[in-house]
């Protein structure tokens, strides 16, 4: 699967991955798809809650600041989007939202432009 079409808990998926969680996609409450992750939170060992990180910025915004993935609005035709840069991978990348951007370009740091496909039902 393509980095650039990856949204949603896919792409959240992939953000937890190259974090080095352990991660697996599930549905929620509602029947929408989810990510659960296995985070701790400081030496207590315990579990934290969801990660959304191309959807909350308290997930997205420190990993955006740690890599110093670069944002920029842009404007094709009468489309605006967000374009995202990450140091280290030479290819920028697009999202509708600055955190969309910004994650996909993380992951394409970590696994390249395509990431294998999950399993999700």
């Amino acid at each position: 699967m393509k980095v650039s079409e990856l949204e949603g808990a896919l792409l959240d998926y992939w953000v937890a991955k190259a974090e080095g969680y352990e991660a697996e996609l599930c549905r929620d409450d509602q029947g929408s798809f989810c990510v659960r992750t296995k985070r701790y939170a400081g030496e207590g060992g315990q579990f934290r809650g969801p990660f959304f990180p191309s959807r909350e910025w308290a997930d997205g915004g420190p990993i955006l600041a740690r890599e110093r993935i670069g944002l920029m609005p842009a404007i094709e035709g009468r489309r605006e989007f967000w374009i995202a840069a990450h140091p280290s991978y030479s290819w920028p990348r697009r999202g509708n939202t600055p955190l969309i951007a910004a994650m996909r370009a993380y992951v394409a740091s970590k696994f390249g432009a395509e990431v294998p496909e999950v399993a999700h039902g």
